[in-house]
């Protein structure tokens, strides 16, 4: 029984090939099948908390989903006397974006749409970067 199970230990360990995804200014582009990144996508939303999924469209192959941004104000002169100098001009806010994963020549091409704001830009580009990390 000894030598089948030190067979068994020394069989190669199979992994997935890796895809290559790279990010560009428009969007991710990943060296795979449309379906397939599409499913790749939809796992690496659920899976990494980055944005939540509100909607999903098969045939359109994209997902609505909500995440958060970060607002930024500058503090008016009162406040900032008050404040001695202190005051955040920060805030979070609820960003609504779809994701659309299309052909692209031999790939695919993840893109963001509805970042009108520079909140909702800071949260598309956040959110690809994810994307491209747990799509590598």
């Amino acid at each position: 029984a000894a030598p089948a199970a030190a067979a068994e230990s020394a069989a190669p360990v199979v992994t997935a090939p890796a895809t290559a995804v790279t990010l560009g200014g428009d969007g991710l582009h990943v060296a795979d099948s449309i379906d397939s990144t599409w499913n790749r996508v939809g796992l690496a939303l659920e899976r990494s908390g980055a944005a939540t999924i509100l909607a999903r469209d098969e045939a359109g192959r994209s997902y609505d989903v909500q995440t958060t941004g970060q607002v930024t104000s500058k503090p008016g002169w009162f406040k900032k006397v008050v404040t001695l100098g202190m005051a955040k001009g920060t805030t979070t806010a609820q960003v609504r974006l779809k994701l659309r994963v299309t052909a692209e020549g031999d790939g695919s091409k993840v893109a963001v749409e509805g970042a009108a704001d520079q909140a909702s830009k800071d949260a598309a580009q956040a959110l690809l970067a994810t994307l491209k990390q747990r799509l590598s």
